[in-house]
């Protein structure tokens, strides 16, 4: 098991290394496909761009090096929107309108924590786990967490690198009453 700092120090590592290369213009990407699990070796930090957003904490990229990522984003769980067989959980258009927002068609960085998932850092739906940096440099998680669009969150076993931030933004949005944590609306008794 690596220790935070080593994370952040082979991500570090691998982005300086790839700082050094030319520069070209990207070629378009071409429509999204379906996304096979992620297996194999995982950069711990690669360019892509968001083809598809599901919900709130699930898009999809493509990645610099063509791979088609289903991407359950580590750390923040919205309120449901499309999960078969539940309903539409309070909020939960919300943090998907504001996933949108920030995410559709833009040049993101995924990013791995090793601390989560199976070997191949996926969930048990074989959505890769990662973390997803926005053009502005910010986290996703921390973004959607702040905000009271989702709640602090770990897949299970040891916590993500980013936990106690996450959990500090969590404090931070019940305190100020925002999204999630705001007065509840009719109808959402019971389904927070």
């Amino acid at each position: 098991m690596r220790t935070p700092l080593q994370v952040t120090a082979l991500a570090a590592l691998i982005t300086l290394a790839g700082c050094s290369a030319p520069t070209s213009v990207a070629a378009p990407i071409a429509a999204p496909r379906a996304a096979a699990p992620v297996t194999g070796p995982v950069p711990a930090s690669i360019a892509g761009k968001v083809t598809r957003v599901i919900d709130g904490d699930t898009v999809h990229v493509r990645t610099a090096d063509g791979r088609d990522l289903d991407i359950r984003v580590i750390g923040a769980n919205t309120p449901e929107t499309v999960a078969p067989g539940k309903p539409v959980e309070c909020f939960g258009p919300q943090a998907s309108a504001e996933a949108h927002r920030v995410l559709d068609g833009q040049p993101v960085t995924v990013v791995a924590d090793y601390t989560q998932g199976n070997p191949d850092h996926n969930d048990r739906y074989g959505r890769a786990l990662r973390y997803i940096t926005l053009p502005t440099g910010e986290d996703l998680s921390r973004h959607l967490v702040a905000g009271g669009f989702a709640r602090a969150y770990k897949v299970s076993g040891a916590p993500p690198v980013q936990w106690q931030n996450l959990l500090a933004d969590q404090r931070a949005a019940q305190a100020a009453k925002r999204g999630l944590w705001a007065p509840r609306p009719a109808g959402c008794e019971g389904n927070r």
